[in-house]
């Protein structure tokens, strides 16, 4: 992944080609710089104006705006910013230089700089620097040099000079000089970390990963509560064979650095890990355990990343040997969680229920690993062992015991589950229903809603179609932004759709709760009966597309593939067309090894339905293909 620009290079995209009278205001000496007086509604709006204009490219209209306003309050940075902003961007630079020296002349009569306030101060600054600027954009660089060197006989009370004069720099095309400005810059504030940031990203995008990750760990060294922050970016960084050789040697390096290796020797493990050099990142692993204590800490957290990263086997491994070198490391909540999760991935149920239980048992859950381990467990107990009872049991004990569980709603949600899936739609519905109003849920909207959509989804299997839209209307306005999940939105359109056959969509209902509940040839054959019944078109489709899903979960492929295409035959013009070609082209990409026809089915998405929303999917699936046949 690209890094992107910092942010505060402020200039590079907005010089366009526009126009403007020259004119240059007085700065009035005497409204300080401190003072922050309110916006009148009047300047707001213009505000807004100007801003619109300069987003839309119309920039001697933003300008004339903008001046306007810095007449009326010339305190008021962004309005100040708005104004040298416009100038470049029109290309207006000798009024720029104009402008900017008939305000540096204003602030400095009867004073010298040394007697300006703090934030006059930092407006000075900022004037020698765009004045520098824009002498640089009209090819006056050794002018703009010799403007630039006052910045460094100020006293500054922020780095934002020196970042404006990077992006000066930069967008000036004078970047040879840069090294020189940084180091001076460094010089004068005593600051070893100014600018690493900024500079990180540029050198990253010119291609210099070594100069990129050696400003980043020059801040680690100086700002060590940012590493975590400095990882994520030179992890980050391109992942072309240059860059990560010289990301590897660059750590490699690094970690002679005492003051930095231990989260040295952790990146390289990980960036080994992102390359899948397993024996190599584990080996940095190994060594950070051993900088860090011998805790076993390392070796935990790279089994908890390996088993994000779907490498259970591998996590399993890890947690071995780290309860082999740290006995008493085997038998924490967290290990023992880690080690949970791997043999669900696994599939060694068994084992995993075993392994939860040693969590589960305990009295109180205080710690986050075993709360999560809770979770885990019943859901465990729920989806994978076919045990409701127990998994209500596990649940409601535990929260009789602990009245502090960090997820408590979630798990009344979760004993609801445990009704349905025992089939008393009655009991699910009332036990959703109650979590709705409970203080652990009715406070936060998102669970308030997903409680409420859950009853409704209950209606529906109940046949209570009215009732499950009035329950969807609640859960839409419960949600801070009125939106429902994607399968509360699908079920809402299903209820619309269908209520012209009220009894092709009970049994459209029961093949959802016998899907649900894992009965797939009972659910299969309700969704054939519903799509050979109904006279309702969304109906019949709706159906089709569940059947085939179901097929294809079930491995039939084949049958999977028969249903998507008697479903184009039947509704050719359907919205959803594009849709199912696209999943047909999946398939036979997938699971029948057949790229060629792929291909043909998805360039049909683009012959026939050119303007869906499914044609660029497409395009980038047949460009993926064709590039691998090459």
């Amino acid at each position: 992944m690209k890094i992107r620009k910092n942010s505060i290079i402020l200039t590079v995209c907005l010089f366009l080609a526009a126009s403007a009278q020259a004119q240059v205001f007085d700065f009035p000496p005497s409204t300080p710089l401190e003072l922050h007086r309110p916006l009148d509604p009047e300047s707001m709006r213009m505000q807004r104006t100007a801003a619109q204009y300069e987003s839309r490219g119309e920039y001697a209209k933003s300008l004339e705006l903008y001046r306007q306003l810095f007449a009326r309050f010339p305190e008021y940075d962004p309005f100040y910013e708005g104004v040298i902003r416009a100038l470049f961007a029109s290309e207006s630079y000798e009024e720029g230089l104009a402008f900017v020296d008939s305000l540096r002349g204003a602030m400095q009569a009867g004073a010298g700089n040394r007697d300006l306030s703090f934030a006059q101060r930092e407006r000075w600054a900022s004037l020698v620097v765009d004045a520098g600027h824009f002498a640089a954009k009209m090819g006056r660089s050794e002018e703009a040099f010799r403007r630039w060197e006052e910045l460094y006989t100020l006293t500054h009370p922020t780095p934002n000079p020196y970042f404006r004069l990077m992006s000066a720099m930069i967008d000036s095309r004078l970047p040879e000089e840069l090294d020189d400005m940084v180091k001076k810059a460094r010089q004068a504030t005593g600051d070893a970390s100014l600018l690493a940031a900024s500079l990180a990203s540029y050198y990253a995008d010119r291609g210099q990963a070594d100069r990129a990750i050696e400003e980043l760990l020059g801040l680690m060294e100086v700002q060590p509560r940012q590493a975590e922050a400095i990882q994520r970016q030179i992890l980050g960084m391109p992942d072309d064979g240059q860059s990560r050789r010289m990301v590897e040697e660059t750590l490699q390096e690094a970690k002679s650095r005492e003051a930095i290796r231990l989260p040295v020797v952790q990146m390289l493990g990980l960036f080994y890990f992102r390359n899948k050099e397993w024996e190599k990142a584990y080996a940095e692993v190994r060594e950070a355990d051993r900088l860090g204590g011998s805790s076993g800490e390392a070796m935990l957290s790279f089994a908890e990343t390996l088993n994000s990263e779907s490498e259970a086997a591998l996590a399993l491994q890890v947690l071995d040997d780290a309860a082999r070198s740290h006995p008493d490391l085997a038998g924490s909540p967290r290990a023992r969680l880690a080690r949970g999760r791997a043999l669900v991935a696994l599939g060694e149920i068994a084992a995993a229920d075993s392994v939860y239980g040693l969590i589960t048992a305990e009295p109180v859950l205080r710690t986050v690993p075993e709360q999560e381990a809770l979770m885990a467990h019943a859901r465990l107990k729920l989806d994978r062992l076919n045990q409701p009872a127990q998994a209500r049991q596990l649940v409601q004990d535990n929260m009789n015991r602990n009245p502090r569980l960090r997820h408590r709603g979630d798990l009344m949600l979760l004993v609801g589950d445990t009704w349905l899936a025992q089939r008393d739609l009655e009991q699910a519905r009332t036990t959703y229903l109650d979590a709705s109003v409970h203080p652990a849920v009715a406070g936060q909207p998102e669970l308030r809603s997903q409680a409420l959509i859950n009853a409704a989804r209950a209606d529906f299997y109940l046949g209570d179609m009215g009732q499950a839209v009035e329950r969807l209307n609640e859960a839409a306005r419960t949600n801070p932004e009125g939106l429902l999940a994607n399968d509360a939105l699908e079920l809402m359109d299903l209820l619309r759709g269908g209520a012209q056959d009220s009894l092709a969509l009970e049994t459209f209902a029961r093949a959802d709760l016998e899907l649900r509940l894992g009965q797939r040839a009972a659910a299969e054959s309700l969704y054939v009966q519903v799509a050979r019944e109904t006279q309702v078109a969304d109906l019949a489709e709706r159906a089709l597309g569940r059947l085939a899903d179901s097929q294809r979960t079930a491995g039939h492929a084949k049958e999977a593939l028969n249903t998507l295409q008697e479903t184009l035959q039947r509704y050719p013009s359907s919205l959803r067309a594009p849709e199912v070609l696209l999943k047909i082209g999946e398939i036979r990409e997938r699971e029948l090894g057949d790229p060629r026809g792929a291909i043909q089915e998805y360039e049909k998405v683009l012959v026939d339905y050119p303007g869906s929303l499914s044609a660029e999917e497409a395009r980038r699936r047949i460009r993926k293909l064709e590039s691998e046949k090459t």
